[in-house]
């Protein structure tokens, strides 16, 4: 490695390229980091960063002209106060050998071109990254950590285990077996399988999320088999059909064309389906770990009963229940367990082996994700809807929510990840019956999808089976829902929820505080989109759906927003 400029800010950066794919940027002057997905930046759901077999054809339009995309990520980093040179990058990983890591997901040139850099290196190693995405992350110091997902260039499934007073980080078993690929499998027999939902899913990577929602609404029908399902392609000459799903990559509509020819399904039959697939993962998975560990009982045992999952498949929240049932531990997810948190686990790996950090250093990147991108321009938005706006308290948005009225809530910085956890959401009232067939409306999304709650952790116990540690902070792992907690906004098909118990002081903490008891939190985006982040997104929901009002923060004063009324101007 060479000898680091000095001069160069202490700034260290990673990539990871694929979809979700994202940057992570630490400033070791501030011990600070900063998370960029890419998606959120481009307002793309699940962005592909263009550098993939399927998408070479594609470069000359918008979004896959990179030095446009790393022009809006160098603006994004001097808008957050850093400048843009580096120490090192370190680029990686997606699958293949080390020179695919180079050609699939970002160039030394194009880096070069656009940011001062002492160094660049290589990573290898899609799993041993989800693993550092959380070991750096919980709040634990002895687990057992299992990284499960579609693959990477090191597998499909990993066990290892982790001690920070001993510096003990150890991978004890890794499966590389297509049997193990438990996080397209289930992708795959839902597309496989499934007919309106699949249909209805434009993105892909959406689709295990409506599976596992759906299947709480249905029996499972016994062993699925596998189809022919290629034949989605309808006839279309493979070619068309290759040039149109490049394309299609970077416009968030990578599903809808594979299923021209399915077969009709009553909705009994495909939320049965659901079933199957959700019970067929969670055998799959229990199967693969004594495959894997034979003593995993006693591993558990000895590292304190925690479970901490990383990867595709943590974000299956009725696994992760399940899971913590079975063994009688606390299962733990960091708030990026996908792709989207590579970057994180890469950088932090580097870090603690280069002797920047050590392991006993761990982070909450919650929300690591910028500040609202035009938050400049409030006042001209203020101007604009004078007759409509007005300053309020955290005790008067309480009350508005009270009333029956769903706002949507926008502060601070972004939420790292894919869940909103208070600073981009959609908040309503979870005990009032019907609320949320209303936040459907606003958010144009299927009526069989859950909602998740949100309350203060010292609250939690009154109304779901909770109890010990506080490990339900990102949504997710589901929780029972107390019979005579009346919450129907937010208690799914099966009696569950997924959970998010707040502890942290902020905006948040105030008005759960102030309102006195649950509510319901989704994200504050539209079916398809990502979560905004721009002034001008939330003003778009404001005005196009049935939300009732929009609440802004800047600089501590809260303002609150109607729908624009030109009659009275």
């Amino acid at each position: 490695m060479p000898v680091l400029n000095k001069h160069v800010e202490p700034n260290y950066m990673a990539f990871y390229g694929g979809h979700d794919s994202s940057f992570t940027i630490y400033n070791a002057d501030q011990d600070k980091f900063y998370v960029i997905e890419l998606e959120k930046l481009l307002g793309i759901k699940h962005f592909n960063w263009p550098g993939n077999f399927q998408s070479r054809k594609t470069h000359n339009i918008f979004q896959g002209d990179r030095n446009v995309i790393i022009e809006l990520l160098k603006a994004e980093i001097i808008r957050l106060g850093l400048k843009p040179e580096f120490r090192m990058v370190l680029i990686g990983s997606y699958n293949g050998d080390l020179s695919h890591a180079w050609g699939y997901c970002i160039e030394p040139s194009l880096l070069l071109k656009h940011f001062q850099i002492d160094s660049i290196e290589v990573h290898k190693g899609h799993h041993v990254a989800h693993a550092w995405c959380a070991f750096m992350q919980v709040p634990v110091d002895r687990g057992v950590l299992i990284t499960s997902d579609g693959g990477g260039d090191d597998g499909y499934f990993t066990v290892t285990l982790f001690d920070r007073p001993k510096k003990k980080f150890k991978r004890i078993a890794i499966s590389q077996k297509d049997k193990h690929k438990l996080g397209g499998h289930y992708e795959g027999k839902a597309q496989e399988h499934l007919d309106s939902i699949a249909v209805n899913s434009p993105i892909a990577q959406d689709l295990a999320g409506k599976v596992m929602g759906a299947a709480a609404y249905g029996k499972p029908i016994g062993k699925l088999k596998s189809k022919r399902w290629f034949s989605h392609q309808g006839g279309v000459h493979k070619k068309v059909y290759n040039e149109w799903f490049s394309t299609a990559n970077f416009y968030g509509e990578t599903n809808r064309f594979r299923y021209i020819n399915k077969n009709k399904m009553t909705w009994q039959e495909e939320v049965d389906t659901c079933a199957q697939i959700q019970l067929e993962l969670e055998e799959a998975f229990i199967e693969t770990i004594y495959e894997l560990v034979p003593n995993f009982d006693q591993l558990i045992e000895d590292y304190d009963r925690n479970l901490v999952m990383s990867g595709g498949v943590a974000l299956n929240i009725v696994n992760n229940k399940k899971l913590q049932e079975k063994y009688n531990c606390k299962v733990w997810v960091p708030c990026n367990p996908g792709d989207n948190g590579l970057s994180f686990g890469m950088i932090t790996k580097w870090l603690v082996e280069n002797n920047k950090m050590t392991f006993s250093h761990r982070y909450d990147v919650s929300f690591a994700g910028s500040p609202i991108r035009d938050l400049d321009r409030l006042e001209q938005f203020i101007d604009l809807y004078k007759t409509t706006c007005k300053k309020v308290s955290v005790s008067d948005v309480a009350e508005i929510l009270r009333n029956g009225e769903v706002i949507a809530l926008m502060h601070g910085n972004q939420e790292t990840g894919f869940r909103s956890l208070g600073n981009r959401s959609i908040l309503c009232d979870a005990s009032i019956e019907g609320i949320k067939d209303k936040v459907n409306l606003t958010k144009r999304r299927e009526l069989y999808r859950p909602f998740a709650p949100i309350c203060l952790w010292e609250d939690a116990h009154k109304y779901f089976e909770v109890e010990g540690e506080n490990n339900y902070k990102h949504m997710n792992i589901a929780v029972d829902v107390k019979p005579d907690a009346n919450l129907p906004s937010i208690t799914h098909a099966d009696g569950t929820a997924r959970l998010q118990a707040i502890e942290h002081k902020g905006i948040m903490y105030d008005l759960l505080k102030a309102h006195g008891g649950v509510l319901l939190n989704t994200s504050l985006n539209l079916s398809g989109k990502p979560i905004a982040n721009t002034l001008f997104e939330v003003f778009h929901i404001l005005e196009r759906t049935p939300l009732d009002k929009l609440i802004i923060e800047k600089e501590g004063q809260l303002w609150c927003f109607e729908k624009y009324n030109d009659e009275i101007v």
